[in-house]
């Protein structure tokens, strides 16, 4: 889903290029992105991997 999210937002004026993540593992404590027991840093690691893969990409 982010690399798809990534691909929409490619497209638009630098102003407009942003995407907001709801956290999937958020316990009421906040909504941010953290390890958790099942994955570890699983998720953190997909999402650099994802991000990663377009940082040198016009």
């Amino acid at each position: 889903m982010l690399k798809k999210a990534i691909l929409n937002v490619r497209q638009k004026s630098e102003d407009k290029k942003i995407i907001f993540i709801k956290s999937w593992n958020e316990w009421g404590e906040g909504n941010h992105l953290e390890p958790d027991l099942k994955y570890g840093l699983g998720y953190l690691e997909a999402y650099k991997k994802a991000i990663s893969e377009f940082e040198n990409i016009k």
